[in-house]
């Protein structure tokens, strides 16, 4: 994942024409390290909601693997994972171990019955209409805590698949 300057920047605008909430005084992006595995939380200039992410290192046997293939592990993360890409860019806060890219994958906040930021104002002046039509909107607004929370419990279920036999069974052996 490359986070560049401009992009925190453009979140930092975006943020600005947000309405008021607790994503105002929250960080917008961190990296960190749990396990030995790098992992990042960042923050999305469409909708004002986080994100999670884990970088897969090349010697992890889930490195590569689409996040949806039927093989793949159900990872216990908000929402189930929606990412799964290489990071190549030379400029990338992690961009290679062994001369090897990082696999990222990650989930976000962004589901049916998470608050997105943006949509907030809407919900406000419109919130009766909204429960009489039984929209599914909510008020629950997965803060940077909870997500951070989430990347290292994915991060802890990564690390926990290196020593998982059946991951090896399961990936490997359906496609002999």
């Amino acid at each position: 994942m490359v986070v560049e300057k401009e992009y925190l920047k453009k979140i930092g605008e975006f943020k600005k024409s947000l309405p008021s909430g607790p994503w105002c005084k929250e960080k917008d992006y961190e990296y960190f390290e749990y396990q030995g595995f790098k992992c990042l939380v960042l923050r999305i200039d469409t909708g004002g909601h986080l994100c999670g992410y884990v970088a897969l290192p090349h010697y992890h046997p889930l490195y590569g693997i689409f996040v949806h293939d039927s093989n793949y592990p159900d990872f216990d993360v908000h929402g189930g994972l929606t990412y799964g890409k290489y990071c190549r860019r030379e400029d990338a806060i992690y961009p290679m171990e062994d001369g090897k890219p990082y696999f990222w994958i990650g989930f976000d906040c962004d589901h049916s019955g998470d608050l997105r930021p943006i949509e907030v104002e809407e919900y406000r002046k419109n919130r009766k209409h909204y429960r009489q039509m039984n929209h599914s909107y909510s008020e629950r607004y997965c803060n940077f805590e909870y997500t951070k929370k989430e990347t290292i419990k994915l991060a802890q279920q990564v690390f926990d698949t290196l020593f998982s036999d059946e991951i090896y069974t399961n990936l490997y052996t359906k496609k002999l």
